[in-house]
Order: C-alpha cells, then structure tokens, then sequence
C-alpha cells in the first residue's frame, strides 16, 4: 500500500463513518476478567472475513504477553478504540486503555502496550504505538486511529514487562466504496496515467 492509496482511505472514510455505529458482533479474549471470557488465549483469534457494512468488535485484557487478533476485509476498513456495551466494573478493578462507561474503581495503576498492525506476509508494520493507560484511560482514546484497504491483517497487542494489565475495546469496521469514490480513484488513476505518457514522450 502506498502513501497515496493510504491517504485517499483515510479521506473516504472520514466522509462515510459520521453515523453512530453498533458493533455486532463482539468478541472476547482475556482471562477470566470479562464477561464472556474464555480464559487467556495465546493462539491467534480469526475473526475471519469482515463483509462490508460490518462493525466488529473486540475486547480482551492485556498482560506480559501478547493478544494476536487475525482478520481479511472486502474494501477498506479502520480501526479505534471504541465503548463496546461490556460492563466491566464488576469483573475487572485495574486501568484501562478506552474508558468505558462506569470507569473503573481508581486504583492507580498504570498499563503499557504496544499495538502494531500488519499485512500478512509482510513483516513490517503498517502501525505500531506504544499506548500507556493510567487509570480512566485518559489521552489514549485517540491514539489507535488508522485506515486501510482491503487486505489481510494481524493485530498484536503486546503488554509490556512490568504492566498489571488493563482492558481494550476495539472496534473494526469494513465500509465499501460509495459511488462518488470510485469515480474519485478512477480520475486518480487516469491522471497518473496521462503523468507517465507525458514522461514517456
């Protein structure tokens, strides 16, 4: 993915994510701290194919250890911290990364993660951010924002030595094209083809 084909996902999908969104499904990975948990997972979870017009979302608690979430999207997708409608107050006392509604009883600890993004088969990372959590999880709701095109993915969150753990909601979203897109990637294309005819003559 180039810089250009980045910047024109971001750009569309700031035009076409102002609707309020319901994620559905939710999925969880932690261990044992949130409703709904299975227990510490360390293999990595597929939510498979996102279709488009899918918000999804996913939650788990980090530790000294790393999350892997795998997923493939059909058109561009992004990624943010989002409220998923999981009551974690009674199940889990520590800080968190999105400051969900109820918050969480204010013990003072503090959690450090590293979110990355990448391609499969590429190996570097189209995102990496080293995200710290005091409780309340103030000034981290904006720090995992980033867009793509349709792909397949991976998603590690890697909990940093020394960390108690916290808890994430994230929510993916895989929105198509609409119309007036498309015809704006076309001009796009037709104009970098008249730039190489140009040179060529």
């Amino acid at each position: 993915m180039n810089k250009i084909s980045m910047t024109i996902a971001a750009v569309l999908f700031s035009a076409t994510s102002a609707v309020a969104t319901t994620f559905n499904p939710i999925v969880i990975e932690s261990n044992g701290n949130r409703p709904g948990a299975g227990g510490d997972i360390t293999s990595t979870l597929d939510l498979g194919v996102i279709a488009p017009n899918t918000d999804v979302g996913i939650a788990g608690r980090i530790v000294t250890a790393v999350d892997t979430w795998s997923f493939e999207t059909l058109t561009p997708w992004s990624i943010s911290f989002v409220d998923l409608p999981i009551d974690d107050q009674q199940f889990f006392d520590s800080s968190d990364i999105t400051n969900p509604a109820g918050n969480f009883a204010s013990n003072g600890d503090t959690t450090s993660a590293i979110f990355s993004i990448f391609e499969v088969g590429n190996a570097t990372a189209l995102f990496s951010q080293e995200i710290t959590a005091t409780d309340g999880g103030v000034g981290t709701e904006n720090l995992l924002n980033f867009s793509g095109l349709a792909g397949s993915f991976i998603l590690e969150i890697d909990g940093q030595p020394g960390s108690p753990g916290a808890t994430y909601d994230i929510g993916i979203s895989s929105v198509p094209l609409p119309a007036a897109a498309w015809l704006l990637l076309a001009g796009v294309g037709g104009l970098s083809v008249m730039k190489r005819r140009r040179k060529d003559s």
